[in-house]
């Protein structure tokens, strides 16, 4: 049942030229030995001695506290605290059910797997539990006597809903269909968290010779279920309906999976209400705000479709400073006695088109309304243009913003800087171009880059979520900073159907092209951000401007702002 999680995992880990690290190796050997030991005790299999699963259970725990400690060891990406204890959390969720497993097997008497099956058709018995199934799915009376559970059982209700949501994502996509390992390993992982559940219910109760009942119970409803949200889903893309129907449906799985509870063990218990309805909220949330499907299948279209394997990335790593120096190349030197304006626009986010599109839009409204005409570019992540556009990452940023010091007047000039990407609560851009690997920008390196290019006079525009947590390692008294959402909020628009973000449609679109009165103009837009959201009923994004006292006058004398000081 953790096939496609585990194909995913091991083409990740082995794939072509690659030699495997040697505890890399032995840990997928003493993963997969340990679950095998899980499923022999619940099914009453013999696998090796008694005395061997007793050897073994301690060596895996301290085997798992090895590995776990050399993966956080490894990370550089995650200083959180909290979240390493997140991390910790849900991996020790994982591994406990095994652990508790492997202790029955090897310290307590095996249970005995009920012949009650032997004789029976095996056809016939899947026909059975595909009939209880739809009597259960729809409310009808059921009992445990009508299943007939065990290993094949479960493992055909595994594969027919495999089935079902390959089968479907095939069909209905139009164009080249490629495999889907990443949605193959989100299906993985939804039915490791099946299994999980599953047993975590059976040993609260007590009663883990119910397990084969309990899953066969459930996903004998699951097919005919996936089929009816499907075609839910394919109706929805022809016809809008209300978000209710959405909802209830999600209402209707949940109770299927309780009826299965009580198949399994009579009346369900309060905690075990609880206990399912926040693993499955938790999760749908989660892959809902991540975009992560089960799909085992994706289209490219044949005229956008990019060959990842024939792209060199170490020939376009090299390329790099020989494409910077080209686009700054072209700037133009400042006006002598006269303050310029230089525009430099940075979309860290190239896997989605909204973003090198908000950026565009940000350095063609400086170069009409302001006067940047000769003196603007931008960086952007952009695989159709890996020849001629030099990647928006921390290492170009700081070149280029030292390239421009060097030719602007950075005692008079005014820089002004346009960051667009998705945000992070740690005061984090993402920087993404699949395939390549590139790492975060974080708000001090941003702050080291600006330093160290002289550049005095500073204007910052941050469209991203979270972007207020910058403001502190950014601000100064010659520095003016607009973000999109405060430190502790999310801002909305990150969808490549729309044309800019929230933020950007406010700020760039509606006001700053009207005037340049950058102050104001904020302060309008973030009136206008104020009412969309609360007409949508969403969170508050609030927005963020904080400016010091001498960028104000230095603003209000080049007619881009009054003089009024302060932060909001």
């Amino acid at each position: 049942m953790f096939a496609p999680l585990l194909v995913f995992s091991f083409k990740e880990e082995f794939s072509a030229g690659q030699t495997p690290e040697l505890t890399v190796a032995a840990d997928y050997i003493f993963t997969l030995l340990g679950w095998f030991g899980v499923f022999g005790y619940v099914y009453g299999k013999t696998l090796f001695s008694r005395k061997f699963w007793q050897v073994f259970l301690p060596f895996i725990v301290v085997w798992d506290i090895f590995i776990a400690s050399r993966e956080f060891t490894a990370r550089t990406d995650v200083d959180d605290v909290f979240l390493l204890l997140g991390y910790s959390a849900i991996g020790i969720l994982m591994v406990l059910p095994e652990y508790v497993g492997l202790y029955l097997y090897g310290y307590r008497e095996r249970l005995q797997q009920r012949d009650a099956a032997i004789g029976r058709g095996v056809l016939a018995d899947l026909g059975r539990n595909a009939w209880s199934g739809l009597r259960l799915l729809f409310f009808m009376r059921v009992s445990g006597a009508q299943f007939r559970p065990g290993l094949t059982s479960i493992l055909a209700g595994f594969i027919v809903i495999t089935l079902v949501i390959g089968l479907f994502g095939y069909y209905s996509a139009v164009g080249d269909v490629y495999f889907d390992a990443a949605g193959a390993a989100v299906l993985g992982s939804i039915f490791f968290l099946v299994a999980l559940v599953a047993i975590i219910l059976c040993t609260a109760r007590n009663q883990v010779v119910q397990l084969p009942l309990l899953l066969t119970a459930t996903l004998s409803a699951a097919p005919v279920y996936l089929i009816g949200f499907y075609a839910l889903r394919y109706y929805t893309w022809e016809v809008d309906i209300h978000g209710g129907v959405g909802l209830a449906f999600f209402c209707w799985g949940l109770i299927a999976v309780m009826r299965a509870v009580g198949v399994a063990f009579g009346r369900p218990q309060r905690r075990e209400w609880v206990l399912v309805m926040v693993v499955a909220s938790v999760f749908t949330l989660t892959a809902m705000s991540q975009y992560l499907r089960p799909d085992l299948f994706y289209v490219y279209d044949t005229v956008d479709a990019i060959d990842y394997d024939a792209i060199d990335q170490e020939d376009i790593f090299y390329r790099q400073p020989a494409l910077v120096a080209n686009k700054v190349g072209g700037l133009a030197a400042q006006t002598p006695g006269f303050p310029d304006i230089y525009f430099l626009g940075f979309a860290g986010n190239g896997d989605q088109t909204l973003f090198r599109r908000e950026a565009r839009f940000a350095q063609d409204l400086m170069d009409r309304n302001f006067g940047t005409g000769k003196r603007s570019l931008t960086l952007v992540n952009d695989l159709e243009n890996l020849a001629t556009e030099p990647f928006a990452n921390r290492h170009n940023l700081q070149t280029t913003l030292l390239e421009i010091g060097r030719v602007m007047d950075v005692e008079d000039d005014v820089l002004f800087l346009f960051l667009t990407s998705h945000g992070g609560k740690n005061a984090a851009l993402q920087v993404s171009l699949h395939p390549f690997d590139l790492d975060v920008l974080r708000a001090k390196e941003l702050r080291d880059y600006l330093d160290q290019s002289g550049i005095a006079w500073r204007v910052i525009v941050i469209s991203a979520c979270y972007s207020g947590s910058f403001i502190d390692a950014l601000a100064d008294d010659q520095t003016l900073i607009m973000t999109a959402s405060s430190a502790d909020a999310t801002s909305f628009g990150c969808s490549d159907e729309r044309e800019l973000t929230y933020f950007g449609e406010a700020l760039l679109k509606e006001e700053l092209s009207r005037g340049k009165d950058l102050a104001a103009a904020f302060a309008a837009a973030r009136k206008s951000i104020e009412q969309r959201e609360r007409e949508e009923g969403i969170d508050p994004s609030n927005p963020q401007i904080r400016m010091g006292e001498r960028i104000a006058h230095k603003l209000h004398s080049m007619q881009l702002g009054s003089p009024q000081l302060g932060s909001e």
